[in-house]
């Protein structure tokens, strides 16, 4: 079993570094086998929160032998590995991983969840947005795994800088039996996000959406498109060469998730979710974020969720290189 300690520093934050995709030889895309990914990637977090040896050992189950983990600044190879990182994490506290929403495309999963650790009295210590991308073997079984999670937030939140949310109960969000065609059209539109930012277009972004949509990033909510397109702009003065693609697209009716990397050069004063400035030190990050956008009939987002850490700019396990010396 970790200490809370570790497992509170394990849980938040991403990994750095992805590998190539890995291939899948024998797959063989059945309605049968689609459906054991969606049963086996909704196995995980309700095991997980059971806290138990038994719960653990379920996960290790479902696992290949050598199993890829990216998570958290951890990055493992093999059962033993993924069940270290996944220990839970006892001394008195309760970690639950409560599904939003799953998405699965092939033998792919994008699962959007709300990580909430409480005593167990059931006092919150945090809650924050956790998102992840499960890739499945031909016997459906978790070959890959990358978990994004929201460092600063939860950071903030333990030292009461950032008030805690409310617990309220976590459902699923229901998906819409939509066409292949319209699935389609919204997969190439939640593309073009990161296309138009790239392009210095962050503005055309909110055309996408809806006048009134609902904008989660950071454990707050706001509305409108200025709220989305502020999530594109938000780093244009702090990290000025900020480029942004995406890894994965992948939608299932009238939702897509997207995990993506986003790069750049800390070159101007960067402010934490705290409030606390920093000033520019030259240096180069590159870490991972997940969005989920929900798409209403006419093919505008009318929610649209992000998970990445915001602090994660001013976090060491994020460097590309380093910090350049001082004259």
């Amino acid at each position: 079993m970790k200490s809370a300690l570790a497992y509170l520093l394990a849980l938040v934050g991403s990994s750095t570094k992805l590998e190539e995709p890995i291939g899948t030889p024998g797959l063989l895309l059945t309605d049968e086998y689609t459906k054991l990914v969606a049963n086996h990637s909704a196995s995980f977090h309700p095991n997980f929160s059971k806290n138990t040896v038994q719960g653990l050992r379920a996960n290790v189950a479902l696992v290949t032998p050598d199993v890829d983990s990216f998570f958290s600044g951890f990055s493992g190879l093999g059962s033993a590995q993924f069940a270290q990182a996944l220990a839970f994490p006892g001394g008195g506290i309760r970690a639950q991983f409560l599904d939003r929403l799953i998405i699965v495309e092939g033998n792919t999963a994008a699962i959007l969840s709300a990580s909430r650790i409480t005593t167990n009295t059931s006092q919150l210590i945090t809650q924050t947005t956790l998102a992840e991308t499960m890739i499945f073997d031909k016997d459906a079984l978790l070959s890959r795994i990358v978990s994004i999670g929201e460092a600063g937030l939860s950071t903030a939140q333990q030292t009461g800088e950032v008030k805690l949310p409310s617990v309220e109960p976590i459902t699923l969000n229901p998906i819409a039996n939509t066409s292949a065609g319209f699935t389609f059209k919204i997969k190439e539109k939640a593309a073009q996000f990161n296309i138009n930012f790239n392009k210095k277009n962050s503005s055309a972004n909110g055309l996408l959406a809806t006048e009134d949509v609902t904008v989660v990033s950071d454990g707050r909510n706001s509305t409108g498109r200025a709220a989305l397109v502020n999530l594109f702009t938000r780093y244009s003065t702090s990290v000025p060469d900020l480029i942004q693609h995406d890894e994965f697209v992948l939608g299932q009716g009238n939702w897509v998730a997207t995990e993506y990397i986003f790069q750049g050069t800390r070159n101007g004063t960067f402010t934490m979710l705290n409030g606390t400035k920093v000033p520019p030190n030259g240096a180069q990050y590159r870490i991972r974020g997940m969005r989920f956008m929900r798409f209403n009939d006419a093919g505008l987002v009318d929610l649209f969720w992000q998970a990445a850490d915001n602090d994660a700019f001013v976090s060491p396990i994020y460097l590309v290189n380093s910090i350049p010396t001082q004259p």
